[in-house]
Protein backbone atom coordinates (compact mmCIF):
# COMPACT_ATOMS: atom_id res chain seq x y z
CA UNK A 1 0.00 0.00 0.00
CA UNK A 2 1.40 3.51 -1.20
CA UNK A 3 1.32 6.45 1.75
CA UNK A 4 -1.10 8.15 -0.09
CA UNK A 5 -3.55 5.23 -0.18
CA UNK A 6 -3.60 3.57 -3.73
CA UNK A 7 -2.10 0.08 -3.70
CA UNK A 8 -0.80 -1.99 -6.33
CA UNK A 9 -0.06 -5.96 -6.54
CA UNK A 10 3.71 -6.52 -6.96
CA UNK A 11 4.45 -9.74 -9.59
CA UNK A 12 7.03 -11.21 -7.69
CA UNK A 13 8.26 -15.16 -8.25
CA UNK A 14 10.89 -17.81 -7.11
CA UNK A 15 13.38 -16.51 -9.48
CA UNK A 16 11.46 -13.20 -10.71
CA UNK A 17 13.22 -10.01 -9.16
CA UNK A 18 11.54 -6.88 -9.70
CA UNK A 19 13.23 -3.48 -9.93
CA UNK A 20 10.44 -1.74 -8.70
CA UNK A 21 11.32 0.41 -5.63
CA UNK A 22 8.67 0.97 -2.53
CA UNK A 23 8.33 4.58 -1.40
CA UNK A 24 9.04 5.70 1.89
CA UNK A 25 5.96 4.78 4.08
CA UNK A 26 5.03 2.54 2.18
CA UNK A 27 3.18 -0.44 3.98
CA UNK A 28 3.53 -4.17 2.65
CA UNK A 29 0.57 -6.55 3.22
CA UNK A 30 1.68 -10.52 3.30
CA UNK A 31 -1.84 -13.05 3.37
CA UNK A 32 -2.04 -14.94 6.84
CA UNK A 33 -2.98 -18.40 5.01
CA UNK A 34 -0.85 -18.60 1.46
CA UNK A 35 -1.93 -21.41 -0.52
CA UNK A 36 0.75 -23.74 -2.32
CA UNK A 37 1.39 -22.85 -6.00
CA UNK A 38 1.36 -25.18 -8.39
CA UNK A 39 5.03 -25.24 -8.96
CA UNK A 40 5.85 -25.72 -5.57
CA UNK A 41 3.62 -28.83 -5.49
CA UNK A 42 5.09 -30.25 -8.71
CA UNK A 43 8.70 -29.41 -7.23
CA UNK A 44 8.03 -31.56 -4.17
CA UNK A 45 6.16 -34.24 -5.94
CA UNK A 46 9.39 -34.61 -8.03
CA UNK A 47 11.42 -34.25 -5.55
CA UNK A 48 9.62 -37.27 -3.03
CA UNK A 49 10.09 -39.73 -6.84
CA UNK A 50 13.96 -39.08 -6.69
CA UNK A 51 14.06 -39.39 -2.96
CA UNK A 52 12.45 -43.31 -3.39
CA UNK A 53 14.63 -43.71 -6.49
CA UNK A 54 17.76 -42.92 -4.78
CA UNK A 55 16.64 -45.18 -1.90
CA UNK A 56 15.53 -47.56 -4.33
CA UNK A 57 18.88 -47.89 -6.38
CA UNK A 58 21.22 -47.52 -2.59
CA UNK A 59 19.28 -50.72 -1.61
CA UNK A 60 19.94 -52.54 -4.89
CA UNK A 61 23.54 -51.71 -4.56
CA UNK A 62 23.96 -53.64 -1.07
CA UNK A 63 21.90 -55.88 -1.92
CA UNK A 64 23.82 -57.03 -4.96
CA UNK A 65 26.90 -56.48 -2.75
CA UNK A 66 26.71 -59.49 -0.84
Amino acid sequence: MNPDGSSRQMDAGLFHFNSDQLAPGSLIVVPRNLRPTEFQQLTLLVSKVFSDLAVAAASLSVVSRN
